[in-house]
């Protein structure tokens, strides 16, 4: 029953050695775990024998991005995956510091998540955000970090957010030090019960607009 958890960084490799007496009759169980999508190879060397496997990993309709690196534009789609993609709402954190633009792809209407808690978070070469209107959030209940440190974005259109269902605003527009105004009355904060640093540090902004949804009754931190 004893198990042995080894862990690669993204597009890398790891390996096991196991310095101790073995019986000749082993069997290997292995689960693949992660967000990169595509071909996954595992090679084994026992007693002097060595063989491999390559498995496609993962064969759904998912949440995914894919950056290019030419233009480093972060795309963010739903549907089938493709090789070389990265599972979820997220890139890897090695490549937030490149991205330029972020696209969300239309496909993205029919992905509803239940949170986008740091899904721009640290952005911060990142200039600007196309299509926010696919974007469904209508079961999302934690937006905190969402934006967070998108240092160089000018404009956010948020126009299109359903926020009837999110508990936790935290963080969720802190230093984002390049916007002048934030249009919120698309919000509804009626459930909204976490708001600490939700503005911090946005130093240019000199306009927050608010409508008839904005509601701070069950609010208990706003720091």
């Amino acid at each position: 029953d004893r198990k042995v958890s080894l862990t690669s960084m993204p597009y890398g490799e790891s390996e096991i050695l196991l310095q101790r007496d073995l019986p000749k009759d082993l069997e290997l169980y292995v689960r693949l775990q992660g967000n990169v999508v595509g071909k996954q190879t595992i090679n084994v060397e026992y007693f002097g024998k060595a063989t491999s496997f390559d498995i496609n990993v993962v064969d759904k309709v998912t949440a995914y991005t894919i950056f290019n690196n030419a233009d480093s534009t972060l795309t963010l789609y739903y549907g089938t995956y493709r090789e070389g993609a990265v599972l979820g709402i997220y890139t890897m954190d090695t490549l937030r510091y490149r991205v330029k633009t972020a696209i969300i792809d239309p496909s993205y209407k029919d992905f509803k998540p239940e949170n986008t808690d740091d899904m721009f978070n640290n952005y911060t070469t990142m200039t600007e955000i196309a299509g926010l209107e696919y974007l469904n959030t209508e079961k999302d209940t934690s937006m905190q970090f969402m934006f967070h440190n998108c240092d160089l974005l000018v404009d956010i259109d948020l126009s299109h957010f359903n926020t009837e269902n999110v508990q936790n605003m935290s963080f969720m527009f802190a230093e984002c030090r390049n916007l002048s105004a934030l249009d919120l009355t698309s919000f509804n904060t009626a459930k909204v019960y976490n708001m600490e640093s939700m503005f911090s540090d946005n130093r240019n902004v000199s306009r927050i607009y608010v409508g008839d949804g904005w509601n701070v009754d069950i609010v208990t931190s706003a720091y």
